[in-house]
């Protein structure tokens, strides 16, 4: 997967277009305080965490957007730290990942094929009516192979963190 991903680009940390975000927020109700996968130069929100900082060992107090590297055994990590400081912290998150991953390990434990599942894990799904077409300094680098979800956890629902 991560070859199809890369293709365009030659990258796996492609940036999120504002009209994307924008789309999110309005879909969501969402408006995140940090971006958990940026720079400084293509960050969304005036915080945010690099790639030099330790995500996996950073709590986050803030509600908070996470468009994870597209590279296979990454996402899984990104997802479920989402799912967990959502949980932990008490904080609405949002994640971006691609839809066609549905039959993963990962998308089973921390969101649910099920509406049960996902009400369990304080989990909503928001299917975006197009693919992204993300970003490289700014300017398209094309339309990735795969349709787009974000992913939401929102701290006042779900019941037992897993």
């Amino acid at each position: 997967m991560k070859e199809a991903i890369t293709a365009l680009s030659g990258k796996a940390d492609w940036e999120t277009p504002k009209s994307t975000i924008k789309w999110i927020e309005q879909e969501t109700g969402i408006k995140p305080k940090i971006d958990l996968c940026a720079t400084k130069h293509n960050r969304k929100y005036p915080k945010y965490i690099t790639p030099e900082k330790d995500l996996f060992k950073t709590e986050v107090n803030d509600d908070f957007f996470c468009n994870p590297p597209y590279v296979k055994g990454l996402v899984d990590r990104f997802v479920e730290y989402c799912y967990r400081q959502s949980f932990l912290n008490r904080v609405d998150g949002v994640c971006l990942i691609f839809a066609n991953t549905c039959s993963t390990k990962y998308w089973r434990k921390y969101i649910g094929n099920t509406p049960h599942d996902r009400s369990l894990r304080n989990c909503e799904l928001y299917f975006l009516p197009e693919r992204v077409k993300f970003e490289v300094n700014h300017k398209p680098v094309g339309t990735p192979p795969f349709a787009s979800v974000a992913v939401v956890w929102r701290h006042r629902y779900g019941s037992a963190l897993q």
